[in-house]
């Protein structure tokens, strides 16, 4: 059986060949008028194939064309997102710049006796735990040591060490600082120190003085650094004590954790009525 199979085969493939081949010459043997007949069949033969090759030419010339385009549109869109990086970065700046002259502004309002002689300073660095802060503004635009220093709140501190183009200023929270106050209504004389934390210390105000909780603490001006009138904290806890004077607590009017202008006041002249937010 197996025999008689592969010998049907080889017969066909004989018929088969001898036909193509009888085709062949026959079609060599024939003309349409302009060529044979056999280059008719040939060029109808090989048709799908250049149909094939032109397509997969087209293809591949396409497909360049369009990695080309990938690549210019890739390239534009980074172009296109570092001009709008730094139209962000560029807005940003002006942000910030708007916000520190609406702060400028409102400094200026605050203290309008002393804007002729004061001088606004940006807050380039800060030491929150040890109560200190760097400010640009130093020698060479008149500060000196003991400048009182102030917020659009209130009292900041002062400068203890001056360079050439910055100054370093001692803030009312740092421990040990101090400041000569007037404490609540009736203006009771005392001395607001700082803890080293958020809060301060009212010092020397009697068991008699009547004093309660918000009331405004101001400078009196008799420690000659401070100006008189300026805002300072307000009363958060009255105890009495076993001796002769309250243990008061205040909190500083102005939010260290967010300061970024402060005005510095390098020419006031005690006496001068200087007034400030209420």
């Amino acid at each position: 059986m197996g025999r008689l199979g592969v010998a049907t085969r080889f017969r066909t493939r004989t018929v088969l060949l001898i036909w193509i081949m009888l085709e062949l010459a026959a079609a060599a043997q024939v003309h349409d008028g302009r060529e044979r007949l056999l280059t008719s069949w040939l060029r109808t033969a090989v048709r799908p194939l250049q149909v094939a090759v032109t397509a997969t030419v087209t293809t591949v010339r396409d497909a360049s064309s369009g990695l080309r385009d990938l690549q210019r549109l890739v390239s534009e869109n980074a172009v296109l997102k570092r001009r709008l990086d730094e139209e962000r970065a560029r807005n940003l700046i002006l942000a910030s710049e708007a916000r520190l002259l609406r702060q400028a502004a409102l400094l200026s309002a605050a203290f309008p006796s002393l804007t002729d002689t004061s001088r606004v300073a940006s807050c380039v660095f800060r030491v929150t735990a040890g109560g200190t802060l760097e400010v640009d503004a130093g020698d060479t635009d008149g500060i000196h040591v003991d400048t009182p220093v102030l917020s659009s709140a209130g009292v900041v501190g002062r400068v203890f060490r001056v360079g050439a183009r910055s100054s370093w200023v001692e803030t009312i929270r740092k421990a040990n600082a101090a400041v000569a106050v007037l404490a609540g209504e009736a203006g009771i004389p005392g001395l607001a120190t700082g803890t080293g934390t958020g809060m301060l210390r009212l010092e020397y105000i009697p068991r008699r003085a009547r004093l309660v909780t918000g009331d405004l603490v101001v400078t009196s001006g008799t420690d000659g650094i401070y100006p008189p009138g300026l805002p300072v904290a307000r009363v958060t806890r009255v105890r009495e004590t076993p001796g002769p004077l309250l243990a008061v607590e205040a909190r500083p009017l102005t939010d260290f954790s967010h300061l970024e202008l402060v005005l510095l006041v390098p020419g006031w002249t005690a006496g001068s009525p200087v007034g400030g937010p209420p």
